[in-house]
């Protein structure tokens, strides 16, 4: 059991680490104008135009750790809800006609 809650923890702490990246890539690509911007996992971003060229500020901030927690915690719940039971179909508390 403990072996498997630290698979679980490690392997959705590496699905958050690769959202968290192609998130703020896809953000900071995307900034085209100075201003401020928040991504989805709470990164707050800071753009300054000086002398013609963008500089962007990263900040990270308590809403960093609340969306990873966040994940985590939906990560717990779909894996121990839907997969982790060893029935032949997980979904099935999923079919309501039966």
């Amino acid at each position: 059991m403990m072996k498997t809650i630290t698979k679980q923890f490690a392997l959705a702490t590496l699905v958050y680490l690769f959202l968290f990246l192609i998130d703020n890539l896809v953000e900071l690509l995307l900034i085209q104008e100075a201003g401020e911007k928040t991504t989805l996992t709470a990164v707050k971003m800071l753009t300054v135009m000086q002398d013609g060229v963008l500089y962007t500020n990263f900040s990270g901030h308590l809403g960093i750790i609340v969306t990873y927690a966040l994940f985590l915690f939906l990560w717990g719940f779909i894996y121990y809800r839907f997969i982790y039971k060893h029935d032949a179909f997980p979904f099935e508390n999923l079919l309501f006609w039966r």
